[in-house]
C-alpha cells in the first residue's frame, strides 16, 4: 500500500523549461529536498512520481560519475543514457511505474527530473534530452621545444 506524498517541488527550488533556476545550490538545502524526495511514496499523482524519478536519478548521478556525460534518452542507440540505467537501478515495479509515467507526461517533466538531481549533486543542468555537453579535459600547458618534433608537410 502506497502512502501519499506530501512532497512540493517549489517548496525546495525554482524551476523554468526544465532547469532548476534557483534558489543558489547549498548543502542544507540539497539534503531537505533530498529528504523530501526519500520520502515521497509511488503512487497515481504527478507530484509522487516526479519525486521518485529525481530521486532514481539521483541515485544513478551518485553511484556512476560518468554518468554525469549521459543524455536521459539514447533514441534507441546502444550508448549508456539515464533513464536505461535508472530502470535498472530501480528497486521496485511502481518505482518503474513512476519513472515511465514522468517520461509520457512530457519531455519538461523528465528533464527536470533529471535536472533537479543534477542540481543536487552541483552538477551541469542538461538542455536536451539527448544530448550532454561536457566540459573539455583539462590541456596541459605548452610543452617545451625539446618535446616537438618536425612534421612532414603533407602535398
Amino acid at each position: 500500500m502506497a502512502t501519499m506524498s506530501v512532497f512540493r517541488l517549489s517548496e525546495f527550488v525554482h524551476t523554468a523549461g526544465g532547469k532548476v533556476v534557483g534558489p543558489a545550490w547549498t548543502d542544507d538545502l540539497s539534503r531537505e529536498l533530498l529528504r523530501a524526495l526519500r520520502l515521497a511514496a509511488p503512487d497515481a499523482s504527478p507530484e509522487s512520481d516526479f519525486a521518485v524519478a529525481a530521486r532514481v536519478f539521483h541515485e544513478v548521478l551518485s553511484l556512476n560519475p560518468e554518468a554525469a556525460g549521459w543524455p536521459v534518452f539514447s533514441n534507441g542507440r546502444p550508448r549508456h543514457s539515464l533513464f536505461k540505467e535508472a530502470v535498472m537501478q530501480c528497486r521496485s515495479g511502481e518505482e518503474v511505474d513512476a519513472l515511465c509515467r514522468v517520461a509520457e507526461v512530457d519531455d519538461t517533466a523528465i528533464l527536470l527530473a533529471t535536472n533537479v538531481a543534477r542540481w543536487m549533486l552541483n552538477l551541469c543542468q542538461q538542455d536536451t534530452l539527448t544530448l550532454v555537453f561536457v566540459s573539455s579535459p583539462v590541456i596541459p600547458g605548452p610543452r617545451s621545444s625539446r618535446n616537438h618534433r618536425p612534421v612532414a608537410a603533407v602535398a
